[in-house]
């Protein structure tokens, strides 16, 4: 009889193993599923009220590790301690096109690209310095861009800088001659509202 009570302790003992297995093995699939490396936690980016837009349309990363924020009302960078904006200033060539950004993209010699609805600028983050590309109604050459409502930029895998713009097509940036090379007919559409690059270097 004892024999026999011992023998149900041991098995009784072994089923309360086994479940406890079961039970660990379910809990560590949860943290698998759930762990560290999926968990993301958002921390809140606040500048000063008179500096930073919360409606952001464009984000990028620089090769400095700099974040850029493309906004409503204006552009900021935001270095990992504090925010820096730069905004639009009426007569001053020096300034972005215009506050409302809609696109950014960092080319590969170091300039930042930001697309507006009034052109298009090309930033000089070393010397601070402002390009502007913007269409002109009265100006006959061919090689300027088409539109000053940017939607897109993207430089691809070949050093080409692709611009995007709303109701005329999509620009290629000609380096060597500072211009643009329209692309209109191929197209379904006029009006670009992003780019990409596939893995088979087609835009």
């Amino acid at each position: 009889m004892k024999c026999f009570s011992t023998m149900i302790s041991g098995v009784s003992q072994i089923k309360t193993k086994f479940i406890a297995i079961i039970i660990l093995t379910i809990l560590l699939n949860s943290i698998g599923a759930f762990g560290v490396e999926d968990y993301i936690n958002f921390i809140q980016l606040k500048g000063d009220s008179d500096l930073f837009e919360s409606t952001v349309n464009a984000i990028i990363q620089d090769d400095k590790g700099f974040m850029w924020f493309g906004t409503n009302n204006g552009l900021n960078m935001y270095d990992g301690y504090q925010f820096k904006s730069y905004k639009q200033i009426p007569f001053d060539e020096n300034t972005i096109a215009d506050n409302y950004i809609t696109s950014l993209e960092q080319s590969r010699d170091g300039y930042l690209w930001i697309g507006s609805n009034k052109g298009l600028t090309r930033f000089d983050t070393k010397k601070q310095k402002f390009t502007h590309y913007q269409y002109d109604k009265k100006s006959k050459e061919s090689n300027k861009i088409g539109s000053n409502k940017i939607t897109s930029i993207l430089e691809d895998s070949n050093g080409n800088m692709w611009v995007g713009t709303e109701n005329d097509g999509l620009s290629k940036y000609n380096k060597e001659k500072d211009s643009f090379v329209k692309y209109r007919g191929d197209l379904i559409g006029s009006s670009i509202t992003s780019i990409y690059e596939d893995s088979k270097k087609n835009i």
